[in-house]
């Protein structure tokens, strides 16, 4: 870590890998530090974290040489599961937010930067990361989402017909679940009013443009609006990206950077579009995730500090997750790796936004990337779950990228960058659907090790750098949908 570099205190969304050993590495790859709560304080599986004792050591570390980004999820709930299942009243909930005034008061010098979810209408019957009564009624809420939202657009609805099909008493239970997550949202908006919070994040995950979650948005919007907020409070499409974003957002205003972006696209129309499980256009939401992770987007890439080159999305949506058997329609992989190329010979710096496909990243991209040995070369990659979440994943990467100097530093960010590769190109695309689909047990850890070690070999050489540390590979939430796996350098190198 640089001398005279503040550390970064970090409160996760959750345990997940992509809220704790990703921010650690971006926080390493930008040669800087990130500080996590002790790995048993985050209990797996969407399990409730003990309040009490996360307030405790969030107020341990408040002593003025350290930048502070926080999840508010995990602060009031014990995380991002439990902040949907919540039945805490209203009154208990806010006043786990004296945590954040108290450490403004023992460190008035410290930026705080919070970050909260806007909770999603997932539509599937599915309730694994929901209440129980998911299972049973998901579609049903998804479909009711829709329509409350056009009744109160004044649109043609159907809501009158939809509430019918669902437990009253389960309506009700939903709706307070919303609306004391929204009452928390003005909370902060307010604390960000009143100088407490210096920079804030609301996150709006899983959604479509007409849904109770888009209507949310509007209403936030609208305050941050009526109070002038815009450059310090902003509610954009994601998620799981947030915490690795705002603690590049730290470090870059720590050291007074902020690094110039030009993004470039082989079909820019397609940034005017709203991409799957999001409710703004993607251009948007590229805005937005270039201001939390502390970037400027600029108009030319002769003047840049990275080039960032989205590959567009697919003409007709797919996701890996929800339909692993079905076969995409193709992307224009030729008119991204031209870019990239034609970027990377001018000697500019490159992260890539691989936005094809939901849940996964295009495995044509991929292999045409690595077939012209063009790969390890990126300052960047990411193509997994939503837009918001791609984007946010890259535009952190590059970022580190421009400041990371030291050689621990770059060899971070290839390690990174290879985490990347391994996972969204070849375990979410490709990998996962045997898992899904049950046809291998998931929780045969050896086997996915063994076809993870099978992908590294098949890549350019530069990626032979490193290898999967032996047992490392896992499921941390003994699921199919996420792994986590470690990679050291191979002690040739």
């Amino acid at each position: 870590m640089n001398a005279g570099t503040r550390s970064v205190v970090v409160l996760p969304l959750d345990d997940r890998p992509v809220n704790t050993k990703d921010v650690l590495l971006a926080a390493q790859a930008a040669s800087s530090q990130a500080i996590l709560p002790p790995r048993e304080m985050l209990p797996p599986r969407g399990v409730a974290s003990d309040v009490a004792e996360i307030h405790n050591w969030l107020l341990s570390r408040a002593d003025g040489t350290q930048d502070y980004v926080i999840s508010i999820n995990q602060l009031l709930f014990g995380g991002y599961v439990a902040s949907r299942r919540t039945t805490s009243d209203i009154a208990s909930v806010l006043g786990g937010l004296e945590v954040i005034a108290e450490i403004r008061k023992r460190a008035p010098e410290s930026h705080i930067s919070a970050h909260m979810t806007v909770m999603r209408t997932k539509d599937i019957n599915d309730g694994g990361a929901e209440p129980e009564y998911w299972s049973d009624y998901g579609v049903s809420f998804g479909a009711l989402s829709r329509e409350i939202y056009r009744a109160e657009h004044g649109l043609t609805a159907e809501a009158d017909s939809v509430r019918p099909e669902i437990p009253e008493a389960y309506v009700q239970d939903y709706l307070q679940r919303r609306l004391r997550l929204a009452t928390v949202h003005y909370a902060l908006i307010s604390m960000v009013g009143d100088g407490i919070i210096d920079d804030l994040a609301f996150l709006v995950e899983d959604s479509t443009p007409q849904s109770l979650s888009s209507t949310e948005r509007e209403l936030i919007d609208l305050w941050i609006s009526r109070l002038a907020l815009g450059e310090k409070v902003q509610c954009l499409p994601g998620a799981d990206e947030a915490g690795a974003s705002f603690t590049m957002r730290a470090i870059l205003r720590q050291r007074c950077i902020r690094p110039k972006v030009f993004v470039e696209c082989s079909n820019p129309a397609t940034l005017e579009t709203v991409a799957q499980y999001e409710d703004v256009p993607l251009r948007n939401t590229v805005a937005q995730q270039l201001w939390m992770a502390g970037a400027s987007e600029i108009d030319s890439a002769q003047d840049a500090d990275l080039v960032l080159v989205i590959h567009p999305p697919a003409p007709t949506p797919h996701d890996w997750c929800r339909k692993p058997r079905e076969e995409p329609a193709p992307a224009d992989v030729a008119g991204t790796v031209s870019a990239i190329r034609s970027e990377l010979e001018l000697g500019r710096r490159v992260a890539v936004v691989d936005l094809a496909y939901a849940n996964g990243s295009d495995p044509e991209l991929v292999s045409a990337l690595n077939d012209a040995s063009l790969l390890y070369e990126l300052s960047g990659y990411a193509g997994w779950n939503t837009a918001g979440n791609s984007i946010g994943s890259a535009v952190v990467q590059g970022c580190a990228a421009t400041v990371g100097k030291d050689s621990t530093a770059n060899v971070t960010q290839k390690h990174l960058l290879t985490r990347r590769v391994l996972d969204e190109g070849a375990y979410q695309a490709d990998k996962r659907r045997r898992y899904l689909q049950a046809e291998i047990d998931p929780g045969d850890s050896e086997h996915l090790e063994a076809e993870l070690i099978e992908v590294l070999g098949s890549l350019q050489s530069d990626f032979h750098k490193f290898e999967l540390k032996p047992g490392s590979t896992k499921w941390p939430w003994l699921r199919a949908f996420e792994i986590d796996f470690d990679l050291q350098k191979r002690k040739s190198e």
